[in-house]
């Protein structure tokens, strides 16, 4: 099935390859002191907002390394952007760690808080940071990020170190007040059975937390969509953006499907070839290994990681499949939970959405009970 149509499109500029952090499971492994000029970024701007391509609405998203590490050229490009008027819709975005979110910066993006919107990266409470991120919590200012964006959900990223402490991280931000999307870095290798045990300790204790706290949405990693493949769709959809709705483009002025195929990230070499790959083409996305598998619908890849850890776009780390394997299965417990103790009025849903819920439990139970 092709990506469903959007009005919308992402554009990144990689405006810096340098960061002030060496976090443990970062995928950029290229990092330089290299910079993005403003003249480079001007006709990357007047292009994405004047091209008739069907987009009406663009995101442009500031990218490093660390994009404050650059933050004069962010707000050169930003003053420059604001003085004309442009057929599109946008608004600038920038995902940060937060250690130079201070005094000019934060001030800035405070008084432009209504056209620059910003996410911010940090892995759990102050242990899980100081283990993934060069000892870094003491220098990220959670209320500023919580003041500003309290929608804004922070990401939160797992390694090998912080898995164990993956619930108590979830738990730490909920209740500073921030929603969280996490994800299990990529590029480690997840295959060890002591890995796949952690995990399911660790969901079940956020399940827990979740079924007792019914009014705080759950972290990304408990939020999947089961009810969704016992729905009339194909069986096969493409995941995100890459290589269509997605425009990356590196310190020089390349275009790129996603920040995942960048030099910065998989060297020149591969970089160079990702630009031949065809991903409007279902047969090139989909990976047939998967074709038998009821969990397809509802099982996300990342063609990027795909491409850095095997050279195709869509071909997983089997250890990554099993990991998604056992938070499917998690998903499924947490739906039963919820349906077993809150009544559809208190969950919001109606009878068909019980039902949909009841037949996705009792499919994805039995198919990976089976395994």
């Amino acid at each position: 099935m092709k990506e469903q149509i959007s009005s919308r499109k992402d554009v990144t500029l990689t405006i810096t390859e340098a960061c002030n952090l060496n976090c443990t499971y970062c995928y950029e492994e290229h990092k330089s002191k290299n910079e993005m000029s403003f003249e480079t970024a001007k006709r990357i701007i007047d292009y994405e907002l004047s091209v008739d391509d069907g987009k009406n609405q663009v995101t442009i998203d500031f990218f490093g390394g660390e994009p404050f590490m650059n933050f004069e050229l962010i707000k050169e490009i930003c003053q420059y952007t604001w003085s004309k008027e442009w057929p599109k819709q946008y608004i600038f975005f920038a995902t940060t760690n937060g250690t130079l979110i201070h005094e000019e910066i934060a001030n800035w993006i405070t008084e432009n808080k209504d056209r620059f919107w910003l996410g911010l990266s940090i892995d759990g409470n102050e242990y899980m940071q100081n283990i993934n991120r060069c000892n870094s919590f003491s220098q990220v200012d959670l209320g500023y990020f919580l003041r500003e964006w309290p929608e804004q959900a922070v990401k939160m990223t797992i390694s090998k170190e912080t898995l164990p402490h993956l619930a108590e991280g979830c738990i730490f931000l909920h209740e500073k007040g921030f929603k969280v999307t996490c994800n299990l870095a990529y590029g480690l290798d997840w295959s060890d059975e002591n890995s796949q045990k952690t995990l399911s300790h660790q969901l079940m204790k956020l399940i827990e937390y979740y079924v007792e706290h019914p009014t705080i949405s759950p972290c990304s990693m408990l939020d999947r969509r089961i009810e969704g493949f016992v729905e009339k769709r194909p069986n096969f959809h493409k995941w995100c953006g890459a290589g269509t709705n997605m425009r990356v483009y590196s310190i020089t002025g390349e275009y790129y499907p996603c920040q995942f195929f960048m030099p910065l990230s998989v060297g020149s070499e591969k970089a160079s070839q990702s630009g031949k790959i065809d991903f409007e083409n279902d047969d090139i996305l989909r990976d047939h290994m998967c074709d038998d598998c009821i969990l397809l619908p509802i099982c996300p890849t990342c063609y990027g990681s795909n491409y850095a850890r095997t050279g195709d776009i869509s071909k997983k780390d089997k250890s990554e499949c099993e990991m998604n394997k056992l938070i499917i299965l998690a998903n499924s417990y947490f739906r039963y939970r919820l349906l077993t103790k809150y009544t559809d009025e208190e969950l919001g849903i109606s009878i068909q959405d019980r039902k949909c819920l009841t037949d996705a439990i009792v499919a994805i139970q039995n198919f990976l009970g089976a395994e």
